[in-house]
């Protein structure tokens, strides 16, 4: 006997906070292994890097989400099955959910900074001294800004719908674990605040990411 907007509006932080750090997590692994690919590149290191990744963008996240229950939360009882409130019930959601965004999005970075890296500007970095460090991060990686911009912006749009199953999987009280206890319920009037809810959070994201180019790239300007 609640208004389904109300409803709703209780679940959204559990899924921020879930999709929050499923972001900032993959972001930083990708963006590492993307670098460190890119600046070991032609070694054996830099190829198990692109071994790894294409296995991780493969995997999809419901199977992988089920596996780590299976081994870590049953077998070894390192982590619980389930549950909400304490930093321990966030590590294995944001592993079944971050696997598959670090494999797609280290070979879309590293592409990136593979391309970059042989550009004038670099050499002209070089022969001024710089090691190749220091022209990979403070150059190549920041001119390839935009990318890991949109990087972002597609994680955040995909987690919208990812959550659903991983949400339900571990007992996660989001609006995707209310979506299909909506569904299963037959109740419309939650099921459409879920899913209107969940439009605009993908169309604010699309917006926000468009105004962040402008700041990012002054070339880029709005007509």
């Amino acid at each position: 006997n609640k208004p389904a907007t109300e409803v709703v509006l209780a679940r959204i932080p559990a899924t921020l906070l879930l999709a929050g750090v499923t972001v900032v997590f993959s972001l930083l692994v990708s963006v590492g292994l993307a670098l460190l690919a890119t600046w070991k590149r032609g070694t054996w290191l830099a190829r198990g890097i692109f071994v790894i990744s294409s296995v991780l963008a493969c995997i999809p996240s419901f199977w992988l989400a089920l596996a780590l229950i299976m081994v870590f939360a049953v077998k070894l009882t390192i982590f619980p099955t389930s549950g909400y409130g304490q930093p321990i019930n966030l590590v294995l959601p944001v592993l079944a959910l971050s696997a598959q965004p670090i494999g797609y999005f280290t070979q879309v970075l590293h592409t990136g900074l593979q391309r970059e890296i042989n550009e004038q500007y670099t050499r002209t970095a070089r022969a001024k001294g710089l090691t190749e460090g220091s022209v990979l991060i403070h150059h190549v990686f920041r001119n390839s800004s935009i990318l890991a911009t949109t990087m972002v912006g597609a994680m955040l749009a995909s987690l919208v719908n990812g959550t659903v199953l991983a949400e339900s999987v571990f007992a996660w009280p989001g609006i995707g674990d209310l979506g299909l206890q909506a569904v299963h319920n037959r109740d419309l009037p939650v099921l459409t605040a879920v899913i209107f809810y969940a439009g605009a959070t993908v169309a604010i994201i699309n917006m926000a990411i468009d105004l962040l180019y402008v700041r990012l790239d002054p070339r880029i300007r709005f007509k």
